[in-house]
């Protein structure tokens, strides 16, 4: 795609990825405006991680992902005055949800309910393990729990940060 600007806002190198994966094609739906470093984190947590995981756990491989959110010129969680979120320059994705081959839809949703645990069902052992391994192949990685703006999708982006600094992981 032609370069972005906006504003503050934009990236030189943005690409409309509409599948991501390694070996084989995950669709992203809608597509995705992203930058090129998150789409190869993308691709390869989507094959090293997301879709065995699925076939593991719940017996289907992944047929697509829900992008919650992609590019968008605007601060951090929406709240004016805060710094520019790193959706404002190509280098986040959200996902909501992980659509299965048989149909089956896996929404990104809180692992508590009140004070207790929900039971260790498949699903929730397949969330807890692609959230654990996006971190890493992404530099910030935030879901459920992490705060409230996060509740209902995993946001992975290539935050830059001090050389040497751990990922941010909540």
């Amino acid at each position: 795609m032609a370069p972005i600007r906006e504003g503050a806002c934009g990236a030189e190198t943005v690409i409309s990825v509409r599948a991501a994966g390694v070996n084989r094609a995950i669709k992203l739906s809608p597509s995705a405006t992203i930058n090129c470093p998150v789409a190869r984190s993308l691709a390869k947590w989507l094959s090293t991680a997301v879709d065995p995981a699925a076939v593991e756990l719940l017996g289907s491989r992944v047929a697509s992902i829900r992008v919650a959110a992609s590019y968008a010129c605007r601060t951090r969680n929406h709240i004016r005055g805060a710094r520019l979120s790193e959706h404002a320059k190509a280098n986040a994705i959200d996902i909501s949800a992980f659509v299965l081959a048989d149909g089956r839809r896996i929404d990104v949703r809180p692992y508590r309910r009140g004070l207790r645990l929900w039971p260790a069902s498949r699903k929730v052992r397949f969330l807890a393990r692609v959230r654990k391994a996006a971190c890493g192949p992404f530099r910030t990685v935030l879901g459920p729990g992490a705060d409230a703006f996060h509740d209902d999708h995993f946001h992975l982006d290539m935050a830059k940060r001090r050389q040497g600094s751990a990922p941010i992981c909540r």
